[in-house]
């Protein structure tokens, strides 16, 4: 999906979620409780990252984050994005 928004990432070993130029720029959680599973993702596209001032993202010190608008210079097409998204779920977990 960030290939299609023209953004560069991958998995950086040791580390979760998705990184773009040593930055981390989508996440993925899961949590089990009561035999229930939780899960979800984030991917930044064109987010206002300041408020990773005030968290520690993914417990992660040191951590700098980035998104599609921070990489590429550009806003993204959220409808791109989604439709992007959606192939891929739908061709994956079909």
């Amino acid at each position: 999906m960030l290939a299609d928004l023209e953004v560069i990432a991958g998995r950086y070993k040791g580390y979760p979620g998705l990184w773009a130029g040593g930055k981390k720029i989508a996440s993925v959680g899961v949590r089990v409780s009561k035999s229930i599973a939780y899960h979800g993702m984030a991917i930044n596209i064109n987010n206002d990252l300041g408020i990773f001032d005030y968290i520690v993202p993914c417990g992660l010190d040191d951590v700098k984050m980035t998104s599609v608008l921070a990489e590429t210079g550009r806003q993204a097409s959220m409808e791109q994005a989604k439709e992007s998204l959606k192939k891929l779920l739908q061709k994956f977990l079909g």
